[in-house]
């Protein structure tokens, strides 16, 4: 009975850290199908074939010699950000930092 007990007490100590592993992929899946819905509200072209340049066209935005990303931030610093964390990159070379969800 003590080895069975000690064999619980173990499962339990493990079924608490799965608990909480659970708990934070259901929250960063959550935040995540939030973003994507902020993302289809710009109704952008297939997210699968989307660049900067793409972007810019779908919204009538003009494109500068500096790039469609440059646009695309200079233009809507929101969608920038949406971006990095839903379809691109999550690292941004114009600002040098990494969106996180």
């Amino acid at each position: 009975m003590d080895e069975l007990e000690l064999e619980l007490a173990d499962l339990e100590v493990s079924l608490v850290a799965v608990q909480q592993q659970y708990e934070e992929l259901a929250l960063e899946l959550n935040a995540l199908l939030n973003l994507q819905r902020r993302l289809r509200t710009y109704q952008l072209p297939n997210p699968l074939s989307l660049n900067w340049a793409a972007v810019c066209r779908a919204r009538g935005w003009p494109l500068p010699a500096r790039g469609g990303h440059f646009a695309v931030k200079r233009q809507d610093p929101r969608l920038h950000a949406l971006l990095h964390l839903c379809v691109f990159e999550s690292f941004c070379s114009l600002e040098h930092v990494t969106y996180q969800v």
